[in-house]
């Protein structure tokens, strides 16, 4: 863990609550530590049967692990059924913990949320979408952005179908005549979101070229 690392820069009082915090992370054994960081690194409250599944973990580990972070007032949940959500205990707990993984543990944090929730009965492909960037995936984060794009513009929300329709421009792989078929969507989304200057400009732009790399992107999300 990089304590030393971490601490830098903070004030005082930060830097005393961040090393308390780290220094009760570390009594934890690796696995209770691996259920925090995944936990802290999803980003919200999840629900324990996901992030069981996340972690590898059979019922009785994890309930076992769960258990010693309640104990440790490092995390909290809202019951003992496997939908039930769990959380970090604390804002803080959260930004202690992630703030000391290297970028590269934070990558593994994020890729196995989302093959996690890739195994779940119902897919999320917003939730997808941004723990596959987190995990350095672009074109799986763009192919689930699409999605998630599609479903916010039929549920009228169009800000927010705007910003992923933005994002599956930017990451997924696509045709020429896909990416049209975006940009006319996200024109819409704009527009709806009363942002015409920005429609307008759109329409008026030259279609994306989509960076090589793209091109073997997986299209599994469009089957949510």
């Amino acid at each position: 863990m990089r304590h030393a690392q971490f601490l830098g820069g903070r004030a005082p009082e930060n830097v005393h609550l961040d090393g308390a915090l780290v220094a009760r992370v570390s009594r934890v054994d690796a696995d209770a530590r691996l259920v925090l960081e995944l936990l802290c690194v999803a980003g919200a409250a999840m629900p324990q049967e996901l992030l069981m599944r996340a972690a590898g973990l059979g019922f009785t580990d994890f309930a076992k692990h769960a258990q010693t972070l309640r104990t440790a007032h490092l995390a909290r949940s809202h019951g003992a059924r496997d939908e039930d959500a769990i959380e970090p205990f604390h804002d803080r707990v959260r930004e202690a913990v992630v703030g000391d993984l290297d970028s590269e543990a934070r990558k593994r944090a994020h890729a196995r949320i989302a093959l996690a929730l890739e195994s779940a009965k119902t897919r999320d492909p917003n939730a997808l979408s941004t723990q596959w960037l987190g995990a350095g995936d672009l074109p799986k984060a763009g192919a689930y952005a699409r999605v998630a794009a599609e479903q916010a513009l039929l549920a009228l929300a169009f800000e927010r179908a705007a910003f992923l329709f933005e994002r599956a421009l930017s990451m997924a792989a696509l045709s020429p005549e896909e990416t049209q078929d975006l940009r006319v969507k996200l024109a819409s989304a704009l527009a709806n979101a009363g942002r015409g200057r920005s429609r307008e400009g759109l329409l008026r732009a030259r279609p994306t070229r989509r960076p090589s790399c793209a091109r073997s992107a997986p299209r599994a999300a469009e089957d949510c």
